[in-house]
């Protein structure tokens, strides 16, 4: 077995096991990751990068005070001029991870969004006519509830629009058009039981981190909040003209159900529980 085996073997003993390997097989390994060990409680509180430039192992008497001493692997072995030094007792810092986290809320729209609004439209379906100003102003006015975004490290990156409508009102077909007003929701209806969404949006940059499920899920959150029946969802197909010479609207939809054909409205719904009813 080679040194490096034998030395993750003992991944978990103390730091001085590692000094007496390095010191055995005569050349210290520049780099080389070990673990630092408390001896008392024999418990891994910190790993770090070592680096022995300046390692002169010699033999010492056991029991001498220049011992190594964090364990008794090491004793006899005495580590001169070299800054890490282990001591017993020796309390490692704590770490803070919080600069390496990422940061994602879900909160409600705000007016003062609209241009990233814009943009972000803009890369999810590029070509089509993007919200007015006067449009979310409406959202915000007669349900700001049912309007959110989600922050990814305090970029805007995806969001949704939503209502509450009778569900009976509205026949089997209708168009984006009705059911959303024209973009104003000023069909809105507090004492309706079901909510409807009529957008939804995740930046392309970042999918695949499961962003419009914390949309859905807070959607979900306002129909057990208001003790709503369902949630309806008016979506595009938006890579439909990409298969639009071998399937028609409802073979395309069935290939997206089946898994076949991806679609970035239609698929992420499917994911979160949603059966297709109508086209």
């Amino acid at each position: 077995m080679s040194i490096e085996n034998k030395e993750r073997n003992r991944g978990t003993r103390s730091f001085g096991a590692f000094a007496a390997s390095y010191w055995r097989s005569r050349f210290p390994v520049k780099g080389r990751s070990a673990a630092i060990v408390n001896v008392e409680t024999r418990r891994v509180s910190e790993a770090i990068d070592v680096s022995f430039p300046s390692l002169t192992p010699r033999a010492s008497p056991i029991g001498s005070t220049r011992d190594c001493g964090f364990c008794s692997a090491a004793a006899g072995v005495e580590w001169i001029d070299h800054p890490l030094t282990p001591t017993v007792g020796r309390t490692m810092p704590a770490i803070d991870l919080t600069e390496f986290e990422t940061k994602i809320r879900v909160r409600p729209l705000q007016i003062s969004d609209f241009e990233d609004l814009r943009t972000l439209q803009g890369k999810c379906f590029p070509g089509m006519s993007g919200w007015k100003k006067e449009q979310i102003e409406s959202q915000l006015a007669t349900f700001p509830e049912g309007q959110l975004v989600v922050e990814y490290d305090g970029v805007l990156v995806a969001s949704s629009s939503s209502l509450i409508v009778d569900g009976d009102a509205y026949t089997e077909w209708h168009n984006w058009a009705e059911i959303s007003d024209g973009g104003y929701i000023r069909n809105h209806t507090p004492k309706g039981d079901t909510l409807y969404g009529i957008e939804i949006m995740v930046d392309p940059e970042y999918r695949g981190l499961k962003l419009s499920r914390r949309l859905y899920d807070a959607r979900k959150q306002i129909c057990r909040h208001r003790n709503l029946k369902r949630i309806i969802i008016a979506g595009r197909i938006p890579n439909y003209h990409k298969q639009a010479d071998r399937y028609t609207p409802r073979e395309y939809a069935e290939q997206v159900m089946n898994k076949a054909v991806y679609d970035p409205v239609l698929t992420a719904q499917t994911a979160n529980g949603f059966v297709l009813k109508g086209l």
